[in-house]
């Protein structure tokens, strides 16, 4: 069994919590879309050597392309150790909250997966970029923009959304108030991370 925890603190105190997560022995750490950025801590934990992902990053309020740079970055930067977990989160945040756009959540997410998948393969592989959606297009990727391949490969995508259907698993959206690693004690009780991710 693989235990992983929230990593949530203030910004200036990311890096000794992401520590002391780390020093308990656990195997992941995860980061959920609330008070603070969902990726920008795990920037700060990505030499713990735990396992990484995001839990959920919500994918609509940004583009498929936005969401394969910070992807990649991140399994370059942690080894290959990162996991791109996505949610749509409720139409209400989605418009009111991030200002975005809201339809056809299952198609949008299935497409959102779908392009990051495609743009990963032409940094990966040097496929050409050909996705053409109903939502959104990538179709041109010139060599200024592309980060090269990764010795790890492309970084998996769990889906909180679809059942894991198109992505490489399913994670459950984290509440306000999960469990943390109880620090005092060194005993890990956090999330347990599915198996797909091992």
């Amino acid at each position: 069994m693989l235990i992983d925890a929230l990593l949530m603190a203030k910004p200036h105190e990311v890096s000794s919590r992401a520590e002391s997560l780390a020093a308990t022995g656990i195997d992941g750490i995860f980061t959920f879309e609330g008070p603070h950025d969902v990726f920008l801590p795990l920037i700060l934990a990505a030499d713990t050597g735990c396992h990484l992902y995001t839990n959920v990053a919500i994918a609509f309020p940004r583009s498929p392309m936005h969401l394969a740079h910070t992807a990649w970055d991140l399994a370059d930067l942690s080894g290959g150790r990162f996991s791109l977990g996505l949610g749509s989160q409720i139409k209400a945040h989605v418009e009111r909250r991030y200002g975005s756009t809201w339809s056809s959540p299952v198609g949008r997410m299935r497409e959102w997966v779908e392009a990051i998948r495609a743009i990963g393969r032409t940094w990966q592989d040097g496929d050409p970029l050909e996705y053409v959606g109903e939502h959104t297009r990538h179709t041109l990727m010139t060599p200024a923009f592309e980060p090269g391949s990764l010795p790890s490969g492309p970084p998996p995508i769990v889906d909180a959304d679809e059942g894991g259907e198109l992505a490489h698993g399913v994670v459950g959206a984290a509440q306000r108030d999960p469990v943390p690693v109880d620090l005092d004690s060194a005993t890990p009780v956090g999330q347990v991370r599915p198996a797909v991710l091992a």
